[in-house]
């Protein structure tokens, strides 16, 4: 929140280079990887060449989906003005749901409600559990805030920039803040490759 207005939200400094750190990170090792599976298959060793790139393969939703992490920290931003809000909204700012990106004023008069949802995931026998944010307008439209993991206990979402701009969202505007019932994710691409995201209601 911004020390003298108190109505911007954005991600902290260091959340903006972690995010950078675990992205290079990710994409280093999985470059490192296709580069020993060529430098392997020059040897003469097709197999481990093979299985190598296989693994900088299989790191390939990984690198980005971290990558799309990073760019939503550095540029997500929430401001609270009389009358209506202003958004920075990047695209894919969720992991599983399609979010174009939005930048502009939304006037309180359009929100129908600021609505959350809890959303699980279950890959290779792990669960992870994300928290959603919506701005639903009266035209019918959905628009995405943002997300954040979810571990079940109420301070966890107290302590986020999205979750505090949607409840900011909903006292400035005195509009209610809805809660949906838990959903799940389904497997779309070979089970766990790649992740469903439960249809809103």
């Amino acid at each position: 929140m911004g020390k003298a207005s108190r109505t911007t939200f954005d991600y902290s400094y260091g959340a903006r280079i972690a995010a950078f750190i675990a992205a290079t990170l990710i994409w280093a090792l999985a470059l490192g990887a296709l580069a020993a599976g060529i430098w392997l298959l020059v040897l003469g060793q097709p197999v481990a060449a093979g299985l190598v790139c296989l693994f900088g393969l299989l790191l390939t939703p990984s690198c980005l989906g971290l990558q799309h992490r990073m760019r939503t920290v550095h540029n997500w931003q929430v401001s609270l003005r009389p009358g209506h809000v202003t958004l920075v909204l990047p695209a894919n700012r969720s992991v599983h749901h399609k979010a174009r990106a939005f930048e502009g004023e939304v006037s309180y008069r359009d929100i129908d409600e600021i609505v959350r949802r809890g959303e699980v995931y279950s890959r290779l026998g792990l669960q992870r559990r994300k928290m959603t944010y919506w701005l639903a307008l009266k035209s019918g439209d959905r628009l995405l805030l943002g997300e954040h993991r979810h571990s079940g206990d109420e301070e966890t979402k107290r302590t986020t920039p999205v979750s505090r701009a949607a409840e900011a969202i909903s006292r400035t505007s005195g509009l209610k803040m809805s809660r949906f019932e838990e959903a799940e994710g389904k497997p779309a691409l070979f089970g766990f490759l790649v992740m469903r995201p439960p249809a809103l209601p």
